[in-house]
């Protein structure tokens, strides 16, 4: 069996299938918190977990990867690379969405629709490089 780095895929099917799933699905719980007031479950904060689960999948290991953003945003140095400025961004959106009022929401479900589509140019651009 041959490795992903052997092959030069960067992302292998089965990360691929999970980044395009949540995707997806992030879209389609933005599409529902556009529309409707406040429920349980946030769909609002479910895009938000959708999205950085993508882009998690996309660089790596979600575990490791989440490991490695707790502790950069621990750390009060500059981050200077841009996926994991990237991750950390998503990280905070996710916490601001956790305690957002419903005055700040829309601007709220607009900023996460920035960074969802943001992360699908991401993802485009790491799969399409491998087609």
């Amino acid at each position: 069996m041959q490795s992903n780095h052997d092959s030069g895929l960067l992302v292998d099917e089965y990360r691929k299938s999970w980044v395009l799933r949540y995707l997806r699905e992030a879209r389609a719980d933005l599409e529902v918190a556009e529309e409707t007031p406040y429920v349980e479950p946030d769909p609002l904060v479910e895009a938000l977990k959708k999205t950085q689960l993508a882009l998690q999948y996309l660089l790596g290991e979600p575990f490791i990867i989440n490991r490695i953003v707790q502790a950069t945003a621990l750390s009060e140095e500059e981050i200077k690379d841009p996926a994991l400025q990237l991750l950390v961004e998503v990280k905070e959106a996710l916490n601001r969405a956790l305690n957002v009022r419903e005055k700040a929401r829309e601007s709220m479900i607009e900023y996460a629709e920035g960074i969802l589509n943001l992360v699908s140019e991401v993802a485009a651009l790491f799969l399409k490089r491998e087609s």
